[in-house]
């Protein structure tokens, strides 16, 4: 029962020792890098989808809205695999990228709400 428990111990500390894999969650598919946010944003309208692009932070962020502005969850898609945490340069290079991409397809969202009359924050 000792060398059981011992053998245990071993194997517990080989094993938290070893380094987890990162789940990088759609960052090599490497979409983001060739995307047209204005082509995106022009398809979702014509396929009546109309939420918005936001990010993960700390908690969801909708490029190119005021913090203050609440849009309700089901009117917003993440772009899987962002974050508030760069482990690497590649994954700080991807989030960036998702921002840039999340605020210009938000706008072109946003002019086409304003062209319709519709309100989007009061």
């Amino acid at each position: 029962m000792k060398n059981m428990f011992l053998l245990f111990i071993v194997v517990t500390c080989v094993f938290s020792c070893m380094e987890a894999p990162q789940n990088l969650t759609r960052i090599d598919d490497k979409w983001i890098y060739a995307a047209d946010p204005d082509a995106d944003a022009a398809e979702a309208i014509r396929n009546q989808d109309y939420r918005f692009v936001g990010v993960n932070s700390h908690n969801v962020i909708i490029p190119g809205f005021d913090i203050d502005c609440e849009i309700s969850h089901e009117s917003i898609r993440i772009i899987e695999g962002t974050s508030h945490f760069y482990p690497s340069y590649s994954i700080a290079k991807f989030n960036a990228i998702a921002r840039i991409y999340a605020e210009y397809y938000n706008v072109r969202m946003k002019v086409h709400f304003e062209e319709q009359d519709r309100v989007i924050c009061e």
